[in-house]
């Protein structure tokens, strides 16, 4: 930060959007805008699904994050699951973490589809909290991974995205994961300790600075009231924790994808039948189980934190 400001005493969360990029830069060699080059959204979209409904940009009044939602529950013999994508990319040229995210709510839709298929009419009510994100975290895999990326990331003059530059994108992936941890530890505990208590004089500005100088890298910003715009705190409620662990279950299913390979047509078949399309039949550890023939632990969760700086 001094490099850029010799008079900064610390680096605010508003700051590491732009040092990240500055220092994948400098010590990664990657050019971001280079790599947004690669990343057209019709080219994504066309290079990533089939046939859903979308609302993928912005306008005015439209919600302002990303989301999957299930339009038609599926029940077989009686309805087809139909769902919803519901986002804000750009019209033209994306950042990679878009199109990550992009595969992060198409995960989601998946998971709706292909659960929606079975004999008990699937709701995500139907499967444990903590399970519910993994589907979805798995699939951002595949934005890292150069042969999916090759069928459609070309530039304006159709060039393919080159092998090289997706290895320093890999290179520079787990940049910045402890902060990134930290804050998952942030919202988790806010997320947690809030409605864990009593409402009756509970003073929310008092209750957020104190969680946040607990557990935030940047300590608490003195009129920012997060705790008006966390969203997750109404739908997650108490369990915005569920997220790492849905997070580590993630890399236990993608440890097999990892062993047999990312395009494996039977380890695919085998993940819609016995994870997607199994949902709400079973507690997901028995589905794990079945998908990787053996209990659920935490270790790949674990080695992939090892590998963030």
């Amino acid at each position: 930060m001094q490099a850029i400001d010799a008079a900064a005493k610390q680096v605010n969360s508003w700051d590491v959007s732009y040092l990240s990029n500055v220092v994948r830069e400098k010590d990664y060699q990657l050019d971001a805008k280079l790599v947004r080059e690669y990343f057209d959204y019709d080219k994504v979209r066309d290079g990533i699904i089939g046939r859903f409904y979308f609302d993928s940009h912005p306008r005015e009044g439209k919600y302002t994050h990303a989301e999957q939602l299930g339009v038609k529950l599926g029940k077989r013999g009686v309805s087809k699951p139909s769902a919803a994508l519901v986002m804000n990319f750009p019209k033209g040229l994306m950042e990679h973490g878009q199109v990550e995210t992009f595969l992060h709510e198409f995960g989601h839709l998946m998971h709706f589809i292909f659960s929606g298929q079975n004999d008990i009419g699937h709701s995500v009510f139907q499967e444990e909290f903590d399970f519910g994100e993994a589907p979805s975290i798995m699939l951002e895999e595949w934005v890292w991974d150069y042969d999916t990326l090759s069928h459609f990331a070309t530039n304006s003059d159709g060039e393919v995205i080159p092998k090289k530059l997706v290895q320093k994108m890999n290179a520079a992936r787990h940049f910045g994961r402890a902060i990134e941890e930290a804050r998952n530890n942030t919202y988790t505990a806010f997320a947690f300790d809030i409605y864990n208590q009593n409402p009756k004089g509970l003073d929310l500005e008092t209750f957020e600075t104190n969680v946040f100088e607990r557990y935030s890298p940047y300590g608490y910003i003195e009129g920012t009231r997060d705790y008006a715009s966390f969203g997750h705190l109404y739908g997650y409620g108490a369990k915005y924790y569920t997220y790492q662990w849905s997070d580590s279950i993630a890399e236990e299913l993608l440890s097999r994808f990892k062993k047999e390979g990312l395009r494996n047509t039977k380890t695919a078949r085998d993940y819609r039948e016995r994870i997607l399309a199994k949902t709400g039949t079973k507690p997901a550890a028995e589905l794990v189980k079945d998908f990787l023939g053996r209990d659920f632990t935490i270790n790949a969760f674990v080695e992939k934190l090892s590998r963030g700086e």
